[in-house]
């Protein structure tokens, strides 16, 4: 199947109700970008101004309001408020449908295409939450662009507390997907910018230790920072819907495709603030971090020894996929280090690993076709389930200035500021940035954090 065909399909069989909006689109524009967005200030568009301003062409500026019928009435209160704030910076707007109710005009910078899942008989089910609400901003965009509404095959995705750089729509790409760096400012509320600031840095933690264990999938895996190409979106059939980590499994499904690019250049810059509109994610732990600080709870961090552990069973598993014998592998995880032998051997029991990788070697002819079947397999979610598994059996989370002082992967004593090892370990990032996933792990797969 083409891509051509396969958006068509996708737009005509899984595509969400408000695709429909399309018909009655009549500008062309540029740029799309999709913003999810509850309980929120209209001030949420001037963080896209100056990237707009920088933009070779219009942008159109996609905001789902949205929230589900077990939210506050505090929150459909706000929510109200925000759909006619935003209505009232348009000029010339127009109505585009009231199911949900929908609009679009000129923000100034930009237009705006308002669409309404917050009030009544609209709202989103709680179990698909934002996931949901960006996946009818994502499905309308990729319609505009499927019709020529829209130019650039890019469906940009951010959230309300990002402010977006000035090169933000010049850094096109031909992967399947990309994520910008980012930066979460200080906001004057010196807690709440602390604990933001030591969610950031564990983020980042945990991102260079995968990197250190040479996975296929070290990357970020936030919202805010993903650009995605429009027909590798509707390859992966779409945004999940769910009401939260729907950025972590759509990177998870783009990245069997397709390479995933993480940029470099100037960060988009996320407001530091706590939150509760999604279960987990950057707002929610900032808040968790300042309740572990009252209730005197160190924050801990995964220990730095799992992905020493990471790293050699990847390397068994690059191995694997040239020798193409199970019992040679399981062989070597018998013989492996007894310190972490039988959480390893109990996690790999759990998801059947010989069984699949088995019949991984008997249908793939060659290492690489093989090495992508089986990092396939063993995907950035098992990958996650593997590292939970060695900290709740072996290798339980120790304190975060021990585990920075210990990582190999982590160039900066703890002793710094917060400031100063967020900038450190960005600069880690940047310095291993390329691209991650499935197409490149026969290729390089080998290559790790640099010493």
């Amino acid at each position: 199947m083409n891509a051509k065909n396969g958006v068509r399909q996708y737009l005509e069989r899984h595509a969400e109700p408000e695709a429909a909006i399309v018909n009655d689109v009549e500008r062309r524009y540029e740029h799309v970008l999709v913003v999810p967005a509850c309980r929120e200030s209209e001030e949420l568009l001037d963080g896209y101004v100056e990237a707009a301003a920088g933009a070779d062409g219009r942008v159109l500026c996609i905001l789902v309001v949205n929230a589900s019928d077990g939210m506050t009435e505090e929150t459909h209160r706000a929510n109200e408020v925000l759909v006619e704030r935003v209505r009232s910076r348009m000029s010339n707007g127009e109505t585009l449908g009231d199911r949900p109710r929908a609009w679009i005009g000129d923000a100034g910078a930009f237009d705006v295409l308002l669409i309404d899942r917050s009030s009544a008989g609209h709202r989103i089910p709680k179990k698909q939450g934002v996931g949901l609400a960006r996946r009818v901003g994502c499905d309308l965009a990729l319609a505009l662009w499927a019709r020529g509404k829209v130019t650039s095959p890019s469906i940009d995705t951010t959230d309300a507390d990002a402010r977006l750089p000035r090169d933000y729509f010049s850094r096109r790409r031909d992967e399947v997907a990309w994520l910008r760096p980012f930066w979460h400012e200080t906001s004057g509320d010196g807690p709440v910018d602390a604990a933001t600031s030591l969610g950031e840095i564990q983020l980042r933690y945990y991102v260079l230790g995968l990197r250190h264990a040479t996975s296929p999938y070290a990357f970020h895996t936030t919202g805010s920072l993903l650009g995605v190409r429009a027909d590798a979106y509707a390859a992966v059939r779409g945004m999940p819907r769910r009401a939260a980590g729907e950025d972590f499994h759509l990177l998870a499904k783009l990245a069997k495709v397709g390479d995933i690019a993480c940029l470099t250049g100037l960060p988009l810059r996320i407001r530091s603030r706590c939150s509760d509109r999604v279960p987990y994610g950057t707002g929610p732990r900032a808040r968790e971090i300042l309740e572990q600080e009252r209730r005197g709870e160190a924050t801990l961090f995964y220990h730095p020894r799992i992905f020493t552990v990471l790293h050699w069973w990847l390397d068994e598993v690059r191995a694997f996929c040239v020798h193409r014998s199970t019992a040679q592998l399981f062989g070597s995880v018998e013989r492996s280090d007894p310190s972490f032998r039988s959480a390893l051997v109990t996690e790999l029991d759990r998801i059947d690993a010989r069984t699949h990788l088995a019949e991984a070697a008997r249908e793939c002819s060659t290492p690489g076709s093989l090495s992508r079947r089986v990092h396939g397999w063993f995907d950035a979610l098992r990958t996650l389930q593997l590292v939970h598994a060695l900290r709740d059996s072996v290798l339980p989370s120790i304190r975060w200035t021990r585990a920075l002082d210990e990582a190999p992967f982590i160039r900066v004593p703890s002793d710094r500021s917060l400031t100063e090892i967020r900038r450190s370990l960005a600069r880690s990032e940047e310095l291993t940035a390329r691209r991650f996933g499935l197409a490149r792990v026969a290729e390089d797969g080998n290559e790790s954090l640099p010493g």
